[in-house]
């Protein structure tokens, strides 16, 4: 009954983001996953290691909600699946009081539940990892390209600067020029 809700819900919140409900889709999704896996862990017990699936959840909200923008959100939704984690804590049995779980079977689901983890950690590790390393080749790019423009405008500001400077050497000389010009000027007026 768990997994059909939970599937429902993940089938709702799928067609809500298709129908551009983006925003409600990312929450119903993000509150049905922690709904789902905690009455998963109450329903097996905590012998099943289920509560294990909350350690990749943890990292998977990184590409659900965009950090530059939401922050916030991101720790709202972190700290909500830190306490759903808790509750499981507190609230879960260790085996199941609702049906007999041979022991056996609890062990290959914890251990099933740990490799789940394990591989799910290790792959949305992998996925920041490269998503920073593009973050940061891209930023480097920008990098160049400004360093490169600021360059282009040094030069440009130099090339001016010299343009100036032999501009006003020649405006010296021009005003030599009609000094000593008025000067013999007047000296012609004088004479005559």
């Amino acid at each position: 009954m768990v997994n059909l809700a939970g599937t429902f819900l993940l089938t709702v919140a799928f067609f809500m983001n298709k129908d551009g409900h983006l925003e409600r889709a990312k929450r119903l999704g993000i509150i049905t996953i922690n709904i789902y896996l905690f009455s998963v862990s109450y329903v097996e017990g905590l012998r099943s290691g289920q509560y294990l699936l909350f350690f990749p959840l943890l990292l998977a909200l990184i590409f659900v909600i965009d950090l530059k923008r939401n922050l916030n959100e991101v720790i709202i939704y972190s700290v909500m699946t830190l306490m759903t984690t808790a509750m499981i804590f507190i609230l879960a049995p260790y085996q199941n009081t609702l049906q007999k779980i041979p022991q056996d079977l609890y062990s290959s689901l914890f251990s099933t539940n740990l490799a789940i983890a394990l591989l799910l950690t290790t792959v949305f590790a992998y996925l920041i990892l490269k998503t920073l390393e593009n973050q940061f080749a891209e930023n480097a790019t920008q990098c160049a390209a400004t360093a490169e423009a600021i360059t282009q405008a040094l030069n440009q500001a130099t090339r001016y600067k010299v343009a100036l400077q032999r501009l006003e050497e020649k405006r010296t000389v021009l005003e030599s020029m009609i000094a000593d010009t008025q000067g013999r000027l007047e000296s012609l007026q004088n004479a005559r």
